[in-house]
């Protein structure tokens, strides 16, 4: 059958593209799967009509940093949904693991915590059932992302060292860096700007020699939020340089209201409140567009920032200058945003 074959064409794409979209050539693999998403879209419609969930399972986890940096992530988390609805005994136990670290990468980057989390406890106990220490490792480390972002910062310490011991016994850079980057998360939640930065960096170290760029980006916000801690403006800039840099190149733009944030942060430590007015502004804007939500911690940072505005600024000026970045273009203000220090 003519959407069988189809299917089976774009499953094999797809999977042959998996590796690079997380390698040096991701830029051009973006590219390559962006070309074929109407492809996609008519494969993954068979084959939830069809009930050929592993053939639908195997594509979200081969295209899953696709729709994380480029996707349509509701419809995304549709698709899911309609994969879960299917019957998935028949699935073969790796996929349907693979598939929930998967379907957990895709509600992260939509914001969508409390089911993020599921799908990757899921994931984990579907490792543990074959013995797979590294995709367990996995699944927990993003557990313990959820327990810091919770203020839960000894059950997150276990799942990033966890993370790091079974990334450095089975050598596995990706998860060891994790643990890494995870650790120096904790390290800064409990004022140990030193160590974590220390870690963080470390951890970015290890993403730069695997030369997978989106992950470097998503580090570079790790060590942006650190040096600013440490009112080390110089690294402060060129993190967020870099990140930002990656970020246009890839195409995202979810992270993009976390770069304006930043920024924001950057212009009040340097006395420049109404520029951080107008970044605030346009982040709020942005983040209204794209549907997007802040963790509890982000939450909790975000409100002591714009504090020192409203203490730096009249509320009509503040009006004045938020309403502006609103009304901005995000680039633009970016662009202007490289103070002299």
């Amino acid at each position: 059958m003519i959407r069988d074959r189809h299917l089976d064409y774009f499953l094999r794409f797809a999977e042959t593209a998996a590796p690079h979209l997380e390698g040096a050539q991701q830029k051009e693999w973006l590219e390559r799967c962006q070309s074929e998403v109407s492809n996609f879209r008519v494969a993954f419609q068979w084959s939830i009509r069809a009930a050929k969930p592993e053939a639908g399972c195997r594509m979200v986890t081969a295209l899953y940093r696709l729709i994380e940096i480029r996707g349509n992530l509701e419809e995304a988390r549709e698709l899911v949904t309609d994969l879960l609805a299917l019957d998935d005994d028949k699935v073969p136990v790796r996929s349907r693991a693979d598939f929930r670290m998967a379907a957990g990468r895709v509600a992260w980057a939509a914001d969508r915590y409390a089911e993020s989390r599921q799908f990757f406890e899921q994931a984990q106990r579907l490792y543990e059932s074959f013995n797979d220490d590294a995709g367990a490792a996995l699944a927990r480390a993003f557990q313990g992302m959820f327990d810091g972002h919770e203020g839960k910062l000894e059950s997150a310490q276990q799942h990033f060292e966890r993370a790091l011991t079974v990334g450095r016994t089975l050598q596995r850079p990706y998860i060891e860096a994790f643990g890494l980057i995870g650790l120096g998360s904790i390290a800064v939640d409990r004022g140990d700007l030193a160590k974590a930065r220390e870690l963080t960096e470390q951890g970015l170290t290890i993403y730069q020699r695997q030369k997978d760029y989106w992950t470097i980006g998503l580090i570079l916000w790790s060590i942006t939020r650190v040096a600013l801690a440490q009112k080390d403006y110089t690294r402060t800039r060129s993190a967020l340089a870099e990140w930002t840099a990656i970020t246009r190149d890839l195409g995202n733009r979810w992270a993009l209201p976390y770069i304006l944030d930043f920024h924001g942060r950057l212009a009040l430590d340097l006395d420049q409140p109404k520029r951080a007015a107008r970044l605030f502004g346009a982040s709020e804007a942005l983040r209204e567009q794209i549907a997007a939500q802040l963790t509890p911690l982000e939450q909790a940072e975000q409100e002591a920032a714009l504090a020192r505005v409203r203490q730096a600024l009249p509320d009509q000026e503040l009006r004045i200058e938020w309403n502006a970045g609103r009304a901005a273009s995000a680039w633009e203000l970016i662009a202007e945003s490289v103070p002299s220090v």
